[in-house]
């Protein structure tokens, strides 16, 4: 059978020259739809770091000198407006609503904030650990829900920013290519004395690593620096970040629409409780658009693509009725006759494989820009696609040849 096969396709060389090729393209299209959708979606189902539903951010502004309700706080003005903002820390921490409350600049993990740089400081040439900044005061801790990623309790990790120490976040997804590079874990600097340029001194030192805490979910998790925000450092508070009781935000906002103890303290004038979650939504909203879009856009491919395979295959198998009938009249069974036709299609997948998997792999090895995680995941969006590919044949097979198989053999040989 397998040499009447190989015949049949030796004979028909032409044909099947252009269906590999026209497989080969298909296959080459199923690979890079795939390996696109793969890298849009591919840290959208990730944990963020720390939950969002019932966290409230609160903007600390200032009176201007010009309005009417200014107050004159006089020599002592940076004192006194210190004063106040502790003042309405506490109110917002008295709260029944409220289960936690802190004070930041740029706290949130959705703000931009500026990247830094930290190199060790016992390290001339070291390659240092690139980040976001973001100040917090340690309550921080229980309000964003951090967690370390070395097995520190959430005490110890307040202790840690009340001592002047800073926190960093893991990079869980990148350590293959870290160390790669030849730079250093983000687990590598607990402890240690850090510089924020490689000739400075040391300014910092390094308390300990937590979870990564991710600003978007469609990009890269990129490192944070968790700066320590002292009670010297309230003239740089921007904002107030709130964690209310599960299912109190709308009685939380309440309260501040009905007390002005919530709203303003002399100068100190706070802005409406806003949800955390909308800015992520507002940051994402662009990324989001287009993941669906592109996702809708292959699914309405792989649907023609598939289409297109079916009318290929279908046209292949009618044209073969008449062969057909005459083997089951000479005794072959349905089982065999099916075989025979998916052994066609899978002999001419596996030569289009090779064909789309050689310029596929030649275009590859010509970026010198891609990482080996990078190219490890080019290999699994090819495993895909030739599955994807495969499973469109079969069914394309499947579903004439099935059709084909119930014909009486005299109605297929009639006209013949």
């Amino acid at each position: 059978m397998k040499r009447a096969l190989y015949r049949q396709m030796r004979h028909e060389w032409r044909d099947n020259l252009w269906l590999v090729i026209g497989l080969s393209v298909v296959g080459l299209a199923v690979w890079g739809l795939g390996a696109q959708l793969y890298g849009t979606l591919k840290y959208a189902f990730l944990p963020m770091g720390f939950e969002d539903k019932d966290l409230y951010i609160v903007a600390v502004g200032d009176v201007s000198a010009d309005n009417e309700d200014y107050v004159d706080y006089g020599e002592d003005g940076a004192g006194m407006r210190d004063n106040d903002i502790r003042t309405l820390l506490q109110e917002y921490r008295s709260n029944p609503n409220v289960e936690a409350a802190a004070i930041s600049s740029c706290g949130s993990p959705y703000m931009v904030s500026r990247y830094w740089t930290c190199f060790l400081a016992d390290e001339a040439d070291s390659l240092g650990y690139i980040g976001s900044s973001k100040s917090i005061s340690p309550e921080m801790v229980d309000v964003l829900g951090l967690k370390s990623a070395t097995g520190e309790s959430g005490e110890s990790l307040k202790k840690m920013l009340e001592e002047g120490k800073i926190l960093i976040t893991s990079l869980p997804r990148q350590e293959g290519e870290l160390r790669e590079s030849g730079k250093h874990l983000p687990e590598d600097y607990k402890g240690k004395k850090v510089k924020d340029n490689p000739d400075g001194d040391a300014g910092y030192v390094v308390g300990d690593v937590v979870d990564v805490i991710r600003q978007s979910r469609f990009h890269t998790p990129r490192g944070m620096f968790l700066m320590p925000l002292g009670d010297a450092d309230l003239g740089r508070v921007t904002e107030i970040m709130v964690r209310v009781k599960p299912g109190r935000g709308e009685a939380f906002v309440g309260d501040y629409e009905s007390r002005r103890e919530m709203q303003r303290l002399h100068n100190v004038s706070l802005g409406v409780p806003a949800k955390v979650a909308f800015d992520r939504e507002a940051a994402e909203r662009d990324d989001t658009v287009n993941a669906r879009l592109f996702v809708s856009l292959i699914v309405f491919l792989f649907v023609i693509i598939f289409l297109g395979l079916l009318g290929s295959f279908w046209f292949r198998v009618q044209q073969r009725t008449g062969e057909i009938a005459i083997r089951k009249v000479c005794g072959a069974t349905d089982r065999d006759i099916f075989r025979r036709l998916i052994g066609e299609g899978m002999i001419l997948m596996v030569l289009s494989a090779l064909l789309s998997g050689c310029v596929g792999w030649v275009t590859l090895l010509n970026i010198d820009t891609l990482s080996p995680s990078e190219i490890m995941e080019a290999f699994m969006a090819e495993g895909i696609s030739i599955l994807v590919v495969v499973s469109g044949v079969v069914l394309s097979i499947w579903w004439p040849a099935s059709r084909a198989i119930k014909i009486e053999p005299a109605l297929a040989i009639k006209d013949d």
